[in-house]
């Protein structure tokens, strides 16, 4: 988001999973939520978008196009865009190899870890498993062995990819993604703990280390291990997203403007969002209570 005075602000969107982004806690707001879209940071990010939209900075087909912002900057239709990147200005290999271009990424707001980050890609054993002991002995492997690890995140050495000099691996000569008989494409950070898998050619050769020092400077989160719960405010949820997903993808795309928050706002307050936000915040006092109480 970008606040009135146009600078990139981060929030807390406390876990909350889904295309509504509703939850929202900025710094110095405390611990109270708030609506996202009744925000002023909301309104003056749309108000951005749409000055740099009408000074034709964005794609006019940007809130309804399927096509990647990668694949239109490998086109050549689109010079920039903004993205979450693993690894802060150490991932641009990750995006150069996406887009096929020379790529440069600055950082716009500082990294924060919380809810939403830590359990965006998670492991489970499901209640039907028939020998859940040996599922997490299992887990326990993706985390500690490193052969097992890059046996699943790049398959066999020697025959799926191979080792260079500095490290880091790449395909075998004469091959390449489509033929190499393995590969499940860059996500070498999902299968268990990602700093065991090697590094892709064309990354840094110390892009582990690298990722491992922006974790440990990043900011946490007051709010780290609380996830909100939507079981019981399904419909609620249902009919919130619908009216998001009706004006949020336009608002931020520029193509309209402040002008529209208003009507935006009404339909979400149609869709009982104050009753949605004041079931949430009785869940964060709720947690934060309990965890005062457990470390007291």
């Amino acid at each position: 988001m970008i606040d009135p005075e146009g600078n990139f602000v981060a929030y807390d969107g406390l876990g909350e999973s889904g295309t509504t982004g509703i939850i929202s806690i900025f710094p110095g707001n405390g611990s109270t939520i708030t609506d996202l879209y009744e925000t002023d940071i909301y309104e003056s990010t749309v108000q951005q978008m749409n000055e740099w939209y009408e000074a034709g900075y964005v794609d006019k087909d940007a809130a309804t196009k399927d096509p990647t912002q990668e694949s239109d900057v490998k086109a050549g239709t689109t010079f920039g865009y903004f993205k979450l990147v693993s690894g802060g200005s150490a991932g641009a290999s990750m995006v150069e190899q996406s887009t096929g271009r020379d790529m440069t990424v600055i950082e716009l707001a500082d990294a924060i870890i919380n809810t939403g980050s830590i359990r965006k890609f998670t492991w489970a054993v499901p209640q039907s498993a028939t020998e859940p002991e040996a599922a997490v002995k299992f887990l326990n492997l993706l985390y500690t062995d490193a052969d097992i690890v890059n046996l699943l995140t790049w398959g066999i050495e020697g025959a799926h990819y191979q080792t260079l000099d500095d490290g880091t691996i790449d395909f075998m000569p004469g091959e390449d993604a489509t033929s190499c008989g393995y590969y499940i494409g860059d996500f070498s950070s999902i299968i268990g703990n990602g700093f065991l898998a090697k590094v892709r050619a064309g990354q840094p050769a110390d892009y582990r280390e690298q990722t491992l020092k922006l974790n440990q400077n990043a900011i946490l989160s007051d709010y780290l291990g609380f996830g909100i719960d939507t079981s019981a405010a399904t419909n609620t949820l249902t009919a919130l997203t619908n009216v998001v997903s009706e004006f949020n993808p336009s608002l931020l795309a520029g193509v309209s403007g402040p002008d529209q928050i208003p009507a935006f706002i009404e339909k979400l307050k149609a869709a009982d969002i104050d009753n949605y936000v004041a079931t949430m915040q009785q869940q964060l006092d709720a947690w934060i209570e309990e965890n005062q109480t457990s470390q007291n």
